[in-house]
């Protein structure tokens, strides 16, 4: 009530730390609240800095000037697991990342047209590539972290130029199409979208890749103005509702996370019986033959299910990672 309008800047609670500062896109000061009801954090302060440059964020660790960086990169895991004085931490998380095709928009409204895409993209070398050991392939909808993934039973998507060629005969492209891929400005999909317009090209799709703050990307993609878009799914559960719910339910077409507008009878369907279902086998069934349906309709090509990796200072202990993205570190100790 004291602090009005502005409490969202001014919050309270009964957590392990009291905010003392807040910089927007800088850094945020916490202090250690001594009336916390549990066991207390063993230090006084926790500073958060925004750091956006990965390589930035390890050369603070190297040098001292952080004890903990988050989301080190491919490029930069190496760098860490050779230097004595840090030490790596990884764990699968629940996200995957997906090359999305608008399925109300001519031609991506054609599913042969999606599923030459799709058999035109050879999953396994982008990931290769681009995150050179972090993650892994994707095969489903969503990662085997969460329950009933049918990731472990498929192959990654592989090439098959001709069987695309022939899908795009089929329905009516022999002569080729351009499409635009729209992605934020986060390099390694900038990357990824990069390597598809070669592989697409093979096909007779020429591609643009447009790159847009994250914002302006945001509301594009909602607004159903987009072909073809990179983007992220990270739930916040090992539940497939959190992802096959938000992300291909046609009620959610737009801001609710169906970027791809996907609207399928059948799809709405399974998903609203798999909610209403307990776990178990019937659950289970529902949910793969769900999987497979919707790769079927081939409303994304799913690329990537993505691993967190977290450097720090060797006397750093009790690092809690979890699949969420974010990180208890009010357990952590320091050896001395």
């Amino acid at each position: 009530t004291e602090a009005g309008d502005d409490y969202s800047r001014n919050p309270i609670g009964t957590g392990p730390f009291i905010l003392e500062s807040w910089s927007k896109s800088n850094k945020m000061v916490l202090n250690r609240f001594e009336d916390y009801h549990g066991e207390a954090p063993v230090y006084n302060t926790l500073e958060v800095r925004v750091i956006p440059e990965a390589t930035n964020r390890v050369i603070e660790l190297e040098t001292g000037g952080v004890d903990i960086a988050y989301d080190i990169s491919p490029n930069d895991v190496s760098r860490v697991e050779e230097n004595s004085d840090l030490q790596l931490f990884r764990t699968p998380d629940y996200g995957t990342l997906y090359m999305g095709m608008n399925t109300e928009k001519s031609p991506l409204n054609d599913i042969k047209v999606r599923q030459a895409i799709t058999k035109a993209i050879d999953v396994e070398s982008i990931v290769k590539a681009i995150w050179r050991g972090v993650g892994k392939p994707a095969s489903a909808p969503y990662t085997s972290t969460i329950k009933y993934s049918i990731a472990d039973e498929n192959e990654p998507n592989k090439k098959d130029i001709e069987g695309a060629k022939q899908l795009l005969k089929e329905a009516g492209y022999e002569n080729g199409l351009s499409l635009t891929i729209t992605t934020n400005d986060r390099q390694e999909r900038i990357d990824a979208a990069t390597i598809m317009k070669e592989d697409l090209k093979e096909i007779g799709i020429d591609i643009t890749v447009e790159v847009l703050e994250w914002s302006a990307f945001i509301e594009k993609i909602e607004n159903g103005q987009h072909d073809l878009f990179m983007i992220s799914w990270l739930s916040d559960s090992p539940d497939p509702d959190m992802v096959l719910y938000p992300c291909f339910h046609s009620s959610m077409a737009g801001p609710g996370g169906n970027y791809a507008f996907l609207n399928d009878a059948e799809v709405d369907e399974l998903i609203i019986k798999g909610r209403r279902t307990l776990d178990g086998p019937e659950r289970e069934q529902r949910y793969k033959y769900l999987q497979e349906k919707i790769m079927d309709l081939a409303p994304a090509v799913f690329l990537y299910n993505s691993e967190i990796v977290i450097g720090a200072r060797n006397n750093i202990d009790n690092i809690e990672l979890t699949p969420f993205g974010y990180h208890r570190l009010y357990h952590i100790t320091f050896d001395k």
